[in-house]
């Protein structure tokens, strides 16, 4: 609605007033001139004459920092980053938005919404607050002119990283395969020997009726991002997701390398068979020795039960002239 700021003597009497002041912007100094004209400047000075700065010259002149820079700043700090946008704001809900650098990437945050228009691959400077929600970095913005596109590039690719080592890359665009263990409506997990991770589809991205099976081997692209709950691994559309029926059946039919493929690593990374990507891969691995040895025991079965069969008969065919036993 407006306010305004009033300094009295001690006798009640009007020292000064301001002018009626609408939508002030967070850390904006209402001050006035020397010409009697009241400004907001985003420059305080207690005890000093009146500087006035503008929101676009602040951001002009404060230094861009690499986003996992951004993150150790202290919170509520003001900090400038540049990067590609990776999600554009709405399909995670209407105030979020996430960019990505070489150094990491970051969710951004804008309670207005009042976002400019944005598309994935867009290159943009942000201005805002470093700040920490459920445990995930974010930047806050408060106004339009906060969010700068410079300009238009390839998003950047997915990294592919085993499920044990995703804590270090909150925020960025990550690769993850692996065999879906549990499916709960929007949310499955998928295991890939060295933990389980939670893989959420949000309405806006249009993921559903995938025919996803417990057992099935997926492939998934998406946000890396962090809740009350832990880890979770956020698609953005039906492309980011790859469904496999089941190892066997693609260890049969396509053989080794298409498995490899599946899991995004150099050997397979099954839940019960989990081996690293050093082991060599001329070297009898533990599942093919038990198959050996099942084939071999299989074949002294079938020996023995001949045997004892051609044995049975001989026996019945004498018995009755004592001639055995």
């Amino acid at each position: 609605e407006g306010d305004s700021i009033n300094l009295l003597w001690p006798d009640g009497s009007l020292c000064s007033g301001s002018q009626e002041y609408k939508n002030a912007d967070i850390d904006m100094s209402w001050s006035r001139n020397i010409d009697n004209n009241w400004l907001f400047s985003t420059t305080a000075t207690s005890g000093r004459a009146n500087i006035f700065t503008s929101k676009q010259e602040e951001i002009q002149n404060f230094p861009v920092a690499p986003i996992e820079k951004a993150k150790k700043q202290a919170k509520n700090e003001w900090v400038k980053i540049s990067g590609v946008v990776i999600v554009e704001p709405g399909l995670f809900g209407k105030r979020v938005m996430y960019i990505q650098d070489e150094s990491g990437g970051i969710k951004i945050y804008f309670d207005k919404a009042l976002w400019p228009s944005l598309k994935i691959g867009d290159r943009v400077i942000i201005y805002g607050k470093i700040s920490i929600s459920l445990g995930e970095y974010q930047i806050k913005v408060y106004g339009p002119e906060d969010i700068v596109i410079i300009g238009l590039g390839p998003p950047p690719e997915p990294a592919k990283k085993k499920i044990i080592e995703l804590n270090d890359f909150i925020g960025q665009l990550m690769k993850v395969s692996g065999r879906v263990v549990k499916i709960s409506g929007s949310t499955i997990w998928i295991d890939d020997g060295t933990g389980e991770l939670r893989v959420y589809f949000y309405p806006a991205t249009g993921i559903k009726k995938l025919g996803l099976e417990e057992g099935n081997w997926v492939t998934i692209i998406g946000i890396l991002s962090k809740t009350s709950a832990g880890l979770r691994l956020l698609p953005r559309s039906k492309n980011d997701v790859k469904i496999f029926e089941n190892e066997k059946k693609e260890a049969s039919t396509l053989g080794n390398s298409l498995i490899n493929q599946v899991l995004g690593v150099e050997n397979v990374q099954a839940a019960s068979d989990y081996r690293t990507i050093n082991d060599d891969p001329k070297a009898i691995k533990p599942n093919n020795i038990y198959k050996i040895w099942g084939a071999v025991l299989l074949v002294l079965g079938f020996l023995l039960l001949a045997t004892l069969l051609i044995f049975a008969r001989i026996r019945k065919k004498y018995a009755k002239d004592n001639q055995f036993f």
